[in-house]
């Protein structure tokens, strides 16, 4: 039996460093938190690339996606990931990783982005990261 999944990013805005801000958009299976943004990642959109486009278009090109509750990623995941990643770096921006399990630290490795796509154990690190 196939299960399918609706995955809730409820975003929340944190300033760093004086002035500079930075979105931290938090992958939740259904239910988990407040709804701000269903990404139906099998049936259409809105996907996580729209989600970074949407947060570009506000001028906020510091993203982190925090993957704490996702406990792997599959082709379709890692697409979206590698979608929203250059869609920010176009705008000028930037999206890292945070929290991956180590199912998914492996995929993204087997996939040789590690290098590419930085990612970080913690939120708080993945933050400190803009800070420098």
């Amino acid at each position: 039996m196939k299960v399918a999944w609706i995955l809730r990013i409820a975003q929340r805005r944190v300033t760093i460093g004086g002035s500079r801000s930075v979105v931290i958009l938090r992958v939740t299976p259904d239910g988990e938190e407040t709804e701000l943004e269903k990404l139906h990642l099998e049936s259409g959109g809105p996907y996580l690339r729209d989600v970074v486009k949407g947060q570009i278009a506000k001028e906020r090109r510091l993203l982190i996606l925090d993957l704490s509750f996702v406990p792997y990623l599959d082709s379709s995941g890692l697409g979206e990931i590698v979608s929203a990643f250059v869609h920010a770096g176009r705008a000028d921006g930037s999206l890292v990783l945070a929290c991956l399990s180590p199912r998914a630290r492996e995929v993204i490795r087997l996939m040789n982005l590690e290098g590419v796509i930085l990612s970080f154990d913690s939120v708080a690190a993945a933050a400190r990261h803009y800070c420098s």
